[in-house]
């Protein structure tokens, strides 16, 4: 018989939680994606009124068991995720959203992908081709609890 591993229960539970966050808000909805799962877990559709205006997000979900903490030197904290998805976002004209989840705490961290990591520094450029995975550096200040508006401040830029 088949069962759940903990990575599918903690994805279904950072899905879960960032829905309840972003749904809060009357211009913004939370859809998951389902099937093949290439590093987007879902997205953020926005709403003019009633209506979906066509401003999209792609939303990359990353979820820890442990309370988020800010890094001892810097003012930020570290998600680490795969090289390939971080040549994923670079492949698109969307913006693509890094939500850090912890599942024992309140909120998220956020972070826009193609912002926070440097794709023409060639250390970098070199790190995503050689390496399996790359630490995203995303700003303590970028902790959503309840309020979404930054989330749709980086949607609506992309689209003026």
């Amino acid at each position: 018989m088949a069962s759940r591993i903990p990575t599918h229960k903690a994805e279904t539970r950072s899905c879960d939680k960032a829905r309840t966050i972003i749904d809060k808000h009357d211009s913004a909805l939370f859809r998951e994606l389902t099937g093949r799962d290439y590093g987007i877990d879902g997205i953020i559709e926005l709403f003019a009124g009633d209506y979906p205006c066509g401003k999209i997000a792609l939303v990359q979900l990353k979820s820890t068991q442990d309370s988020i903490k800010k890094n001892k030197r810097t003012d930020d904290v570290s998600c680490t995720i795969s090289t390939s998805n971080a040549r994923y976002a670079f492949q698109s004209n969307i913006p693509v959203i890094l939500i850090y989840i912890s599942l024992s705490g309140t909120g998220f961290y956020y972070v826009n992908i193609q912002e926070a990591i440097d794709i023409g520094n060639r250390k970098t450029k070199k790190k995503i081709e050689s390496q399996k995975t790359i630490t995203v550096k995303i700003p303590y200040a970028n902790h959503i609890i309840d309020d979404v508006s930054p989330l749709i401040e980086i949607i609506e830029s992309y689209y003026e």
